[in-house]
């Protein structure tokens, strides 16, 4: 989870730095991640994303 984690406070770093504000970045964030919800739920209902074709031989759990 860090590899994710590490990234982000990294972009917060430079944002700060260069004169944006912690609330302003946050803002920008959680807009970012709202955006990306809403596509993949708009992928998802409209049946965008491709079927589960695992092959029934396989096992679930390798």
């Amino acid at each position: 989870m860090m590899l994710v984690q590490a990234p982000g406070s990294s972009a917060l770093g430079v944002l700060v730095d260069a004169g944006y504000g912690f609330d302003l970045v946050f803002r920008g964030f959680a807009g970012v991640i709202g955006l990306v919800l809403t596509v993949f739920v708009v992928v998802y209902l409209t049946g965008w994303f491709p079927p589960d074709r695992r092959p029934e031989s396989l096992p679930i759990d390798r």
